[in-house]
């Protein structure tokens, strides 16, 4: 299962983020900072690779550069689906 590209990039802001402080507190190793950094590095540099080969007939790069904010625009979302689960039951759009 490949879990969205904003819940991924959100994830691993969040991990980064854990992982910076629990180092400035204890002093630990920084070598997890790296990882996370190195991981959203290569995740971004996908992002625009496959941007600049097939989707920017599709998104123009003013909505791909907004895209921080729709990961924070989804945030409550995840945030809801943490301490809930997924929804029991099918809500039908009116039509």
């Amino acid at each position: 299962m490949i879990p969205p590209l904003a819940l991924f990039a959100t994830l691993n802001l969040a991990v980064l983020c854990v992982a910076a402080g629990l180092t400035a507190v204890s002093g630990a190793k920084w070598w997890p900072i790296l990882v996370q950094v190195s991981l959203l590095c290569i995740a971004g540099a996908g992002l625009l690779l496959a941007w600049a080969k097939e989707g920017r007939q599709f998104i123009s790069f003013g909505a791909l550069a907004r895209l921080p904010l729709y990961m924070l625009w989804k945030l409550p979302m995840y945030l809801g689906l943490a301490r809930g689960g997924a929804p029991k039951e099918w809500l039908r759009t009116g039509r």
